[in-house]
C-alpha cells in the first residue's frame, strides 16, 4: 500500500519535473542563440509591455526552475551522502570484530 502510493507521488512528481524540463528549451534557447534571441525580440516589439514582461518573468522562473530541478537530481542519486548503518549492520560489525578477535588470540596462543 505505501509503496504504491509512494510510486505513484514519485512518479508524479518526475513528471513534473519533465514538464518543466520541456518547458524550459525556450528561454535557454533565447540565452544560448543570437539568431533566436533576434527572431523573438522581433515578435515581441510590437506587443504591449505587459505582454513582454510576461513573457521574460516566464522564461526567467522556467530557466531557474530547470536548474534548481537538475541541482536536486545531482544531489540525490549523485552526491546524497551514505545513510547511517542500521542496527542489523551494526550488530553483524560487532560479531565479525568478536570472532576475528578470537581468532587472533587462539593462533597467537597456539
Amino acid at each position: 500500500m505505501f509503496a504504491d502510493a509512494f510510486l505513484a507521488i514519485t512518479t508524479f512528481i518526475f513528471e513534473i519535473f519533465v514538464y518543466i524540463f520541456k518547458a524550459s528549451v525556450r528561454p535557454w534557447r533565447y540565452c544560448c542563440s543570437n539568431v533566436f534571441r533576434k527572431e523573438v525580440n522581433s515578435a515581441l516589439s510590437d506587443k504591449p509591455k505587459y505582454i513582454v514582461f510576461f513573457h521574460i518573468f516566464s522564461g526567467f522562473i522556467l530557466l531557474m526552475s530547470s536548474l534548481g530541478i537538475a541541482f536536486i537530481l545531482i544531489y540525490i542519486f549523485i552526491l546524497s551522502p551514505e545513510p547511517d548503518p542500521t542496527e542489523v549492520e551494526k550488530l553483524q560489525e560487532g560479531i565479525k570484530k568478536v570472532f576475528l578477535d578470537t581468532m587472533k588470540e587462539a593462533i597467537e596462543s597456539n
